[in-house]
């Protein structure tokens, strides 16, 4: 089965129809992704294709993926860069807001350490949190409140780099929304910035 779609693959890479291949190699790789097919999503990206691609409803990979509950191919789209807030054209979600809504605890968690927007409002104008508590999914409703330190420590690190440039317009753009946990970390972050450096 892996290689015949493989093989698939190929023959569409080398079609000349870019909007036909576009449009199959999107249907393909949400065909995978359903299914669990690993080794046909590395494949896919192996051959240099997109991790962003769309299947015929308007839903991007990395949604399709969150939905499915396929912690395996999350990963592997992220690290190929996917963007992480690409919607899907029928309820507005992102991956994390369809991830949190199905109450897939780790694929949550992987999407926040990527850095996705817990703020995004998707489906009915809800947040994440806000699915995940509609469906009683409270495992993650928790880690919603309190995201992994991993995500915490890039805003601080990112609003440290700002400051140590001297570019406070950039520090401030660099803590959107932090977490209540890390408030008074950025708080004093942002009191440094004000402050002369030493001679």
């Amino acid at each position: 089965m892996v290689e015949s779609v493989v093989l698939y693959c190929r023959e569409l890479l080398n079609n000349n129809n870019n909007n036909e291949m576009t449009k199959l190699e999107g249907w393909q790789l949400i065909d995978a992704i359903q299914r669990g097919d690993e080794a046909a999503v590395q494949a896919h990206l192996d051959a240099g294709g997109s991790p962003d691609l769309k299947g015929s409803y308007g839903d991007p990979a990395l949604v399709c993926a969150a939905l499915n509950k396929r912690l395996g191919i999350v990963r592997m789209l992220i690290k190929a860069g996917a963007n992480l807030e690409l919607v899907d054209g029928l309820t507005n979600d992102t991956a994390l807001t369809r991830g949190a809504a199905k109450g897939a605890l780790e694929v949550v968690e992987a999407l926040l350490r990527a850095g996705a927007d817990a703020s995004h409002r998707g489906f009915r104008g809800q947040t994440a949190a806000e699915r995940a508590q509609q469906k009683g999914h409270e495992s993650v409703v928790a880690l919603l409140a309190n995201p992994p330190l991993h995500r915490t420590l890039h805003e601080v690190f990112s609003a440290l780099d700002a400051v140590h440039s001297r570019r406070p317009a950039d520090a401030a753009a660099a803590v959107p929304a932090p977490p209540a946990h890390s408030r008074a970390c950025i708080d004093a972050l942002q009191r440094l910035q004000d402050a002369p450096l030493p001679a």
